[in-house]
């Protein structure tokens, strides 16, 4: 059970900041609207933060954990 609760904790950040993005702004979290928007100039604080989120999130998590998650693909192909 231990090996889900990453991908759990990262499933509920995205639902949770995609929940908020909706309730507080009205907007569906889509990328593409977003970096519309944010190249048009719509919106511009709150677009940035959602894609610099984005691109950061990943060096956030070397810095807390230190190290990139292990990633094993155990399947075959089809």
């Amino acid at each position: 059970m231990s090996t889900y609760l990453a991908s759990l904790a990262g499933g509920f950040l995205i639902g949770t900041s995609a929940a908020m993005l909706l309730l507080l702004n009205g907007r569906i979290a889509g990328i593409s609207g977003i970096v519309g928007r944010l190249a048009q100039g719509v919106g511009l604080t709150t677009n940035l933060a959602f894609v610099l989120g984005l691109l950061l999130g990943p060096f956030t998590y070397l810095l807390v954990f230190g190290g990139w998650p292990a990633v094993q693909i155990t399947a075959g192909w089809p």
